[in-house]
């Protein structure tokens, strides 16, 4: 089961985001927030906040699955050039020089490993290994009260 978070239009050259994602990538979320927390880059920071976000958005979407930040890993992290703003810095003899403020848009994608199918059929044969439990023990609690109103032990019906 996998979440997804993204962080849009994040003032950063995508250039120098890349270079914290490298870092981080294929690491489990508590190593990577650890390996963030004390990183001296700007972009830090924001690649932190991003994998928080998917991180608490697969806890929350699998809850009945009780997926914990410890269980998660980063499966795809990645970074994308978002819109770039052109400004201009004035220069001698009236010339002027262009400036691209460049954007970035962060992606991850994080996950326990599991198939959400082969999850549910885990829970499905569980619950069916339950019910056959609990059918049995009011099979035993009928048998008993029918000794106990009669006197007799009463023969186990064989199924057939």
């Amino acid at each position: 089961m996998e979440a997804k978070a993204v962080e849009k239009y994040l003032m950063m050259s995508p250039r120098k985001v890349k270079y914290i994602i490298d870092m981080v990538k294929d690491k489990k979320v508590e190593e990577a927030m650890d390996i963030l927390t004390f990183t001296h880059r700007q972009a830090a920071g924001a690649v932190r906040k991003a994998i928080q976000s998917a991180s608490a958005n697969a806890m929350e979407n699998f809850k009945e699955y009780r997926v914990g930040q410890q269980d998660l890993f980063i499966k795809e992290i990645f970074v994308t050039e978002g819109p770039t703003l052109k400004r201009f810095k004035p220069r001698a003899r009236g010339k002027a020089d262009r400036i691209l403020k460049r954007s970035s848009h962060i992606t991850v994608f994080v996950t326990d490993g599991k198939d959400k199918a082969t999850v549910e059929k885990e829970r499905a044969a569980k619950k069916k290994a339950a019910k056959g439990k609990v059918v049995k023990e009011k099979a035993a609690k009928v048998n008993t009260a029918k000794e106990r109103a009669t006197g007799k032990t009463v023969k186990k019906e064989a199924k057939g």
